[in-house]
């Protein structure tokens, strides 16, 4: 298993991950599978492209294929670049349980460090997702927040909680 930032050459890959985790995780993405694939492989280039340091795509690469991936933006507003927001994190359920989410997200965490330079990291993860909330909480990520109703999947209604890791 390869460990590393996801660069343009990656791209059909990482696709194909995504699409497959959206599709089996409706509630885990703010996406939705039709969203997917109307936005295509294109609206992923820009971040493999290795463009800066302000967005990227960390991911675990298993015989060529990327089997889980984790995205990372840093706000651009002035009084905001100070932070980054966590999203996309997700696992290939085979390779689960095995350290892949550990290992993309230490990844993560020492670029927004390194060479983001922020103070913290926020996410969000649906409340209901315990497997994702204990992950996060294993980085030292603290809930400060419930978003109610804050996403509807086929007419139902799920939470949200907010978390943040203060890198200072």
């Amino acid at each position: 298993m390869e460990y590393r930032r996801l660069i343009h050459t990656d791209l059909d890959s990482y696709y194909e991950n995504r699409l497959r985790a959206v599709e089996a995780h409706p509630t885990a993405f703010l996406t939705t599978v039709e969203e997917t694939r109307l936005n295509g492989k294109a609206h992923f280039l820009n971040t493999l492209a290795l463009a800066g340091h302000e967005r990227a795509i960390f991911g675990a690469v298993n015989e060529g294929k990327v089997v889980g991936a984790v995205g990372i933006f840093q706000e651009e507003r002035p009084k905001l670049v100070h932070k980054a927001q966590l999203w996309g994190m997700n696992v290939d359920p085979e390779f689960r349980n095995r350290g892949v989410g550990e290992n993309i997200m230490r990844l993560l965490v020492r670029h927004a460090k390194d060479k983001l330079k922020v103070v913290s990291i926020n996410l969000t993860v649906e409340s209901n997702n315990i497997f994702a909330i204990r992950l996060y909480e294993q980085f030292s990520f603290k809930k400060w927040g419930v978003e109610p109703k804050a996403m509807i999947v086929d007419g139902k209604y799920y939470d949200e909680d907010h978390m943040t890791l203060l890198l200072e």
